[in-house]
């Protein structure tokens, strides 16, 4: 699974342009790290740090929570905003969907392009 991302993220960094990609850096899956280091460590990243404006960390969260109603919401095709406004989904649902959107929306409204 690791090795497909980073491919992915080479084959996107080989027609990117100077700080032009965003790089999302999920733990859904668990920590996005080999042999000891962490993404930005990586040869693959070190080759073209120059084309990545900035990154985004999203942490592994209770996959039978969290990812499922986040899971949900996606199948849906819904927005956070209107999952949280839905009443496809309950309260404590709607917490969880809030506290995710939260944290990316924070980390993004710092990032220097926000």
């Amino acid at each position: 699974m690791l090795n497909d991302t980073l491919l992915g993220f080479s084959t996107l960094a080989e027609t990117a342009t100077e700080n032009s990609l965003v790089v999302w850096i999920n733990e859904y899956f668990g920590p996005v790290a080999s042999d000891g280091k962490t993404f930005d460590q990586m040869q693959v990243y070190l080759d073209n740090r120059e084309k990545v404006l900035t990154s985004v960390g999203i942490p592994r969260r209770s996959p039978d929570t969290f990812g499922e109603n986040i899971r949900q919401m996606r199948e849906r095709k819904l927005t956070f905003d209107e999952a949280i406004r839905t009443s496809n989904f309950y309260v404590v649902e709607k917490s969880r969907l809030y506290r995710v959107r939260a944290d990316v929306f924070r980390q993004l409204e710092q990032k220097s392009f926000a």
